[in-house]
């Protein structure tokens, strides 16, 4: 039972760093028809929001890989608890831009804004769901 949940903590942690990384990609202002990526790569000193939530999509994906890669090879646990902060740390960078992108672009939300934060729930409850099921962060009793 243990290992379907974190099968399916897994799966959702990927769609949901997916959904995060493709947003980039889809129309941030409710005007004109420009994405993220456009905006980028055209100007990238005025629109550090939309850099932001793509690196920490890229962070999730790398510290998720990595980490499923360290319970296949059964690394030692205090190495596992290091690696587990590597998504955390993705998932509050993503916060963080759509936050910031939010605040700039406002309400309502462009159909990019939309799938990131669809993406940035998926991806905190896939985070949270596979530290419970791996045993990650608990108390271990010293003895």
């Amino acid at each position: 039972m243990r290992k379907i949940f974190l099968s399916i903590a897994v799966a959702v942690t990927l769609i949901g760093d997916l959904l995060t990384i493709i947003a980039v990609f889809l129309r941030w202002e409710r005007l004109s028809n420009i994405s993220g990526w456009d905006m980028i790569t055209t100007n990238i000193s005025g629109n550090l929001n939309v850099f932001l939530l793509l690196i920490g999509g890229i962070v999730v994906l790398f510290g998720g890989l990595v980490l499923i890669s360290a319970f296949i090879r059964n690394w030692a646990s205090a190495v596992k608890e290091r690696i587990a902060y590597l998504p955390l740390l993705g998932i509050l960078m993503a916060i963080a831009g759509w936050g910031w992108s939010v605040q700039k672009y406002g309400f309502p939300l462009s159909p990019g804004l939309t799938t990131s934060l669809l993406g940035i729930v998926l991806l905190a409850f896939g985070a949270s769901g596979f530290s419970i099921a791996s045993g990650l962060f608990m108390k271990r009793k010293k003895g």
